[in-house]
């Protein structure tokens, strides 16, 4: 069911914008890999290809960006896929929305600090929860809660506005 509430909302859907509250994060995506962070510094992600503008100049270059990985409904897409246990959550809302909602552990990346200074950082991969919500009246997806242990919600809008995200000159 999971698989085919994402095969019918990435059907019809273009671009979006998300708010992820406790990062004060907003991102404009045009799917299927164009990213823009809006108001705090200009970011922007084409494909693999990456541009940041600082007081120093404009900066391009690659590399990963996990913020918008986190705005990326593909990503989300992915790793429910690969879950081996999905649940349904049953009805809730988002935003005031009727929405239907699935819950799933994903595996993430954690890198605790260095014990000993100049010291690698530990890294371990830990279980992590994560619930979508798809609104029942057009299928799309309005929220996504992970954690804990790091919680973030983030949450969905202007789904399908006319943008166009495209490199900064």
């Amino acid at each position: 069911m999971l698989l085919a509430a994402f095969t019918k909302a990435l059907a019809s859907l273009k671009t979006y914008r998300v708010e992820i509250p406790q990062e004060n994060r907003y991102i404009a995506v045009q799917l299927p890999d164009r990213f823009v962070q809006e108001g705090m510094g200009g970011i922007v992600k084409i494909g693999d290809r990456l541009w940041v503008a600082s007081p120093w100049g404009l900066r391009i270059g690659s590399g990963s960006t996990p913020f918008f990985d986190r705005a990326n409904i593909n990503w989300y897409k992915d790793q429910f896929a690969q879950s081996s246990q999905v649940v349904l959550l049953g009805p809730g809302t988002a935003e005031g929305v009727a929405c239907i909602g699935y819950s799933a552990n994903f595996t993430m990346t954690k890198a605790n600090p260095p014990k000993t200074p100049g010291g690698a950082p530990e890294i371990s991969q830990i279980p992590v929860p994560v619930k979508i919500w798809f609104a029942t009246v057009d299928g799309y997806p309005r929220r996504i809660e992970i954690g804990p242990p790091q919680s973030l919600t983030i949450n969905f809008f202007d789904l399908n506005d006319n943008f166009t995200i495209t490199p900064p000159q």
